[in-house]
């Protein structure tokens, strides 16, 4: 028997019990469930004589719950409202495999974490539709996820005080929010608000009324890259009161207990206009006094903070600067990051903090499966170790946002079966639940297809850091007109030639490609918009390795070829992206793939 995530005990008993019809009878206090049954049972009758009862114990555990089948029916005994949801999870599995004559059993099982998150980046281009963002709460939900965000930066959340500030674009509404915040906790998910408030603000100080408030108004210089302004200036008062509005803007309208600040990489902080103050007294001290000044603001609403880490993890003793009820998240994409060390730290200066590693879909097509599996594992273990609320998987969209959702789901099921139970390297029923559950093949095959192709980052020659060699064909194209054409032109093609493919990694990589191409064509997908969105991936991922080699060993690629393949691909995304996905950004996502375009068309 598949049953995903795995439980922590299971006694089969001897016999059946058969049914025709379900019948359930829910306590007062889970009338919210209701909604959630009829959607995972088509057919059910809520009846005074039930064959499903729930029965509160509170003596389980928290989120907790004990299924039992006997002669009797089907009891599930639940600590609260997510022990019953979760109590249900398991029975809507057993129920897909034995249909109508269900094996005796009794199942008792709790989530060894209490924070299971995920972290979509809506910030990046790509903004889900309300019915996307349903449809993953509801996979999410059979995963027991319980913690999803929303990462905001920008004008990719409405903001009744900045709405005409940008009339082309299509937000996420606050109507939205609250809608889906409903529907995420009848399925048992706290939907937390997020919004990033002193680096990542370019979209903010890119706007002539807001330009002034950058801690450097002529952008900076990063990994050797020229960047627009992205930082605060946190000496200026203006500053704290923009952040506030936008905070007051929105905090009204999440009911969730927390509220993440984000308050991560400030680039410019100490280069420009705060340079002097942070040479005198601090960077890490200059940092805090802004932050402090945000935390009154979510003080205010009533609310739990939870910020990264990455400015204070080398200085942790910094953090007793901060209150004592910040949550800190820590975060590391690759596999070699340092989850416990920096794990130790914080529970030793007796700090709350989750930990966040990856799918590592974004800069890649497919992910990194490698970094998501170790940084993944990683995490979920030294949460436990030294006793870390949970583990926040991330799910970013750097530079267009060019992988397809289907690709995240790997790294979302792993976070449940990591965090749930202490299974970290059996991906069997992880593999069957995403196929049957999520994926709709009822071969059993695509999900560790998907699997295997995303391991391709370990035959490329060298490996990159949050990122792919293949991925850094489309990364290194500035689609901007900040800079000559040619000057751009020709800056991408020095940087792919400082990273060729070997000629034994492009082999490889081809026949990875071919491979996955052929399983694809051979499943019945019950989905269509599914099978063109991995057909997709595997063109995409064709196109950054065929660049590579174009640029070189140009006289081994096909000009023309590699042109017709990257129209095709411009046809395609399109469509694709608006399937799931509102229309603002799309252009954005576009833009590097048709700059590419014309710098390979010339001569």
């Amino acid at each position: 028997m598949i049953l995903f995530p795995r439980v922590q005990s299971l006694k089969l008993e001897i016999g059946f019990f058969s049914y025709n019809q379900l019948m359930i009878h829910l306590n007062p206090e889970l009338k919210d469930l209701k909604e959630v049954l009829e959607s995972v049972f088509l057919d059910v009758v809520f009846d005074a004589s039930p064959n499903l009862v729930f029965i509160k114990d509170a003596k389980l555990k928290n989120e907790g719950y004990l299924l039992n089948i006997n002669a009797f029916g089907i009891q599930i005994h639940y600590h609260d409202y997510s022990g019953a949801l979760y109590g249900l999870m398991t029975l809507v599995q057993i129920i897909s495999q034995h249909r109508k004559k269900l094996p005796y059993l009794i199942i008792e099982d709790y989530p060894e974490l209490s924070v299971r998150g995920v972290m979509i980046d809506i910030a990046r281009d790509k903004i889900p539709t309300l019915d996307t963002l349903k449809q993953l709460i509801n996979n999410l939900m059979r995963m027991k996820i319980n913690h999803v965000q929303l990462y905001v930066e920008g004008y990719a959340l409405e903001y009744p005080s900045f709405k005409d500030y940008f009339p082309h674009e299509t937000p996420l509404t606050l109507e939205e929010f609250q809608a889906l915040e409903g529907y995420c906790l009848n399925r048992g998910i706290d939907l937390v608000g997020n919004m990033n408030s002193f680096g990542h603000m370019t979209t903010w100080l890119a706007l002539p009324s807001l330009h002034h408030l950058a801690e450097c108004e002529d952008g900076f210089i990063q990994w050797g890259f020229p960047f627009l302004a992205s930082t605060l200036n946190p000496l200026d008062e203006k500053s704290v009161q923009f952040v506030k509005q936008l905070y007051q803007d929105f905090m009204p309208f999440s009911k969730s207990q927390y509220f993440n600040i984000n308050v991560d990489e400030p680039f410019e902080l100490g280069r420009g206009k705060s340079k002097d103050l942070c040479e005198k007294i601090g960077l890490e001290t200059v940092y805090i006094n802004f932050v402090n000044q945000l935390l009154d603001e979510v003080k205010k609403h009533h609310k739990t903070p939870l910020m990264w880490a990455d400015v204070l993890i080398n200085h942790p003793e910094n953090a007793n600067q901060l209150p004592q009820e910040v949550i800190l998240i820590d975060w590391g994409y690759d596999r070699h990051y340092d989850f416990e060390s920096h794990a130790k730290k914080l529970h030793e200066l007796n700090r709350s903090f989750i930990l966040a590693p990856g799918t590592s879909t974004w800069n890649s097509f497919t992910g990194r499966f490698n970094d998501m599996l170790t940084t993944t594992k990683n995490a979920a273990i030294n949460a436990k170790l030294y006793q870390g609320l949970g583990v926040l998987t991330t799910d970013w969209g750097d530079n267009g946002h060019l992988q397809y959702l289907p690709w995240s789901y790997i790294g979302f099921a792993y976070l449940s079966q990591s965090t749930w139970s202490h299974e970290y390297d059996d991906f069997s029923d992880l593999s069957a639940f995403l196929n049957f559950a999520v994926l709709g093949d009822f071969s059993n095959q695509l999900t560790q297809a998907m699997i295997e192709l995303s391991k391709y980052n370990d035959l490329e020659t060298k490996y990159v850091y949050n990122a792919t060699t293949a991925f850094q064909s489309i990364m290194y194209v500035d689609p901007s007109d900040r800079f000559p054409f040619e000057m751009r032109r020709n800056a991408h093609a020095q940087l792919i030639k400082q990273n060729p493919l070997s000629l034994e990694s492009l082999k490889k990589l081809q026949m990875s490609l071919a491979t996955f191409d052929d399983t694809i064509e051979s499943l019945r997908l019950n989905d269509p918009l599914l099978k063109q969105e991995l057909l997709q991936t595997s063109n995409l991922l064709r196109l950054g390795i065929l660049v590579n080699a174009y640029l070189n060993y140009e006289e081994s690629i096909n000009k023309s070829e590699l042109l017709k393949l990257l129209s095709s691909i411009l046809e395609i995304h399109p469509r694709l992206w608006l399937s799931r996905n509102k229309s603002c950004g799309l252009n954005r996502s576009l833009s590097r793939l048709e700059m590419l375009k014309e710098f390979i068309s010339q001569p």
